[in-house]
């Protein structure tokens, strides 16, 4: 009996508390510290990442399409302008007549196949005088009797900087370029190093001081755009 009274009277022993914190207090304390080692840690680098090697080799490539010669769309024959003096080879020959004579080097040549239109051309590898110069009447009185009522052949070396057909004339085996320089009605056009289809007719032309080079005082024509522009 009395160890009954005593197991029912004896009071009753509260439960035992956890010991540590709740599962769900660790969590939200756990969260709490990720949180703030990450806003410790230092700013990740932010410079661009190195192009990819498919990048640079397109890039490349491009360069050097660019740095080939002829790209820039135009090969000039103006002593003015850049690119080379006297075109390409030229492998394209048409058969024709000269509808107008513009200047000593300019003229508007008519294909006889109907179905190509005419073109302006500017004459390869040499420079008359501009038609308000001193010297660019004459010049294109001497091109219009080389050219004028002839059938002439026109060999193409590609386009100018301003989009005209940069052709060498020939009139029975003879070339009309060659005849306006060694004549003395035109200079003939140089690089930088000096070279050129037509230099010997020049110095030919003079030594023998014919036509412009009877004036050692004549203007070129680069020279004279230079300072005046070109004539309108």
């Amino acid at each position: 009996q009395v160890a009954h009274a005593s197991a029912v009277g004896a009071p009753t022993k509260p439960a035992c508390l956890p010991c540590g914190p709740s599962r769900r207090f660790q969590a939200s304390r756990q969260a709490t510290d990720n949180a703030m080692m990450v806003s410790e840690e230092p700013a990740m680098d932010r410079r661009p990442a190195p192009p990819s090697a498919v990048a640079w080799i397109a890039a490349v490539l491009l360069g050097l399409l660019l740095a080939l010669p002829g790209q820039s769309g135009a090969t000039t024959n103006d002593a003015a302008g850049a690119g080379t003096p006297w075109g390409g080879a030229g492998r394209t020959e048409l058969r024709g007549t000269v509808s107008r004579v513009v200047d000593g080097d300019t003229l508007w040549f008519r294909p006889a196949d109907p179905a190509r239109p005419a073109v302006a051309v500017r004459l390869r590898g040499i420079d008359a005088p501009e038609s308000c110069q001193r010297g660019g009447p004459q010049a294109g009185a001497a091109l219009r009797a080389e050219v004028q009522g002839r059938v002439i052949i026109l060999r193409i070396h590609g386009t100018d900087a301003y989009r005209r057909t940069l052709g060498t004339l020939r009139r029975e085996g003879v070339d009309i370029n060659r005849r306006m320089v060694e004549t003395g009605h035109a200079w003939a056009w140089r690089d930088a190093k000096g070279r050129g289809p037509y230099t010997q007719a020049e110095r030919t032309a003079r030594r023998e001081r014919l036509g412009l080079f009877a004036d050692p005082a004549a203007q070129r024509p680069w020279e004279f755009r230079r300072a005046h522009g070109r004539c309108r």
